[in-house]
């Protein structure tokens, strides 16, 4: 049995268009009821999703499209998850670079003098500012090596997923 990914399709008949040819009525409720039979997930309305995965079943009477019959799915799968992990990749560096800003933002205050003069008329405030403050600065210190090793791991990524193709 073949195997395929949903695109766009929202119901199980707009999957059958898409892999079936010259469907009637009649041939349409078949080829519905085999999808069905066939992927039984997908009887739930949060199943069509893009690059799901669905298999093909042979249908009495019916021919699949050529396009729908003879597609290996594999270049759809690996295209999906280059989506998928670039969608991550760019999510995780915006953090990262969100809690970079954060961090000096936060060093900034702290060296304040308004902020400083605050913290003296606290009692242990002081010393609780300067424990911040080296956190902060160690922080600082290792984000870069963080955003760095990110890189690479999503470096290995793109070449093990080219291996794949």
């Amino acid at each position: 049995m073949r195997v395929i990914t949903l695109r766009s399709e929202a119901n199980i008949g707009a999957l059958a268009d898409r892999l079936f040819a010259n469907l009637t009525p009649e041939t349409r409720k078949v080829a519905e009821a085999s999808l069905l039979k066939a992927n039984p997930h997908l009887a739930r309305a949060d199943a069509f999703k893009p690059g799901a995965v669905v298999r093909l079943p042979e249908v009495s009477g019916v021919k699949p499209k050529p396009s729908a019959a003879n597609k290996d799915p594999r270049d759809d799968l690996i295209d999906g998850l280059r989506e998928a992990v670039s969608g991550y990749r760019a999510r995780l560096a915006a953090g990262l670079e969100t809690e970079n800003g954060e961090i000096k933002a936060q060093l900034e205050l702290l060296k304040q003098r308004e902020v400083a003069a605050l913290l003296k008329n606290v009692p242990g405030a002081e010393e609780l500012a300067k424990d911040l403050t080296d956190s902060l600065k160690q922080a600082a210190k290792t984000l870069p090596q963080d955003m760095k090793r990110q890189e690479e791991v999503f470096a290995q990524i793109e070449k093990d997923l080219s291996s794949l193709v």
